[in-house]
């Protein structure tokens, strides 16, 4: 999984949200979760329900009644424009992007920069 931090300053509410839903890819229990993300069980135990509630994250059992927690396509949606929006800010995200999450929209960001260099020139 490639959750690996580029910096140690703290992580502000999307960059948290993106690595629980990078760490909850492939689904995990909550305790995996917060260790692969690198969060505490007090801030794990905030937004896991948060996430569920609003549908980025949903929450299975396993054989075993433990509960499971699996990023939906909607969190993966949320992880793929996250990424575009850190490379469009910083010019490189901090995290690596999942190979099944490309980035919607990334043709047409182009058309329109390519659109928006066409216009500027008449």
């Amino acid at each position: 999984m490639g959750l690996r931090r580029v910096d140690r300053r703290a992580r502000s509410q999307p960059e948290i949200v993106a690595d629980i839903l990078l760490a909850a890819l492939d689904g995990d229990r909550k305790t995996h979760i917060m260790y692969k993300a690198n969060l505490s069980f007090r801030v794990i135990d905030y937004y896991l329900p948060y996430l569920t509630k609003i549908g980025l994250v949903m929450a299975d059992t396993d054989g075993e009644e433990r509960a499971i927690f699996r990023t939906t396509p909607r969190g993966k949606r949320f992880i793929s424009r996250f990424m575009a929006m850190k490379i469009l800010l910083d010019g490189k995200p901090d995290v690596e992007e999942p190979s099944s999450t490309a980035a919607p929209g990334a043709k047409r960001r182009d058309k329109l920069s390519s659109s928006m260099a066409t216009s500027a020139r008449c």
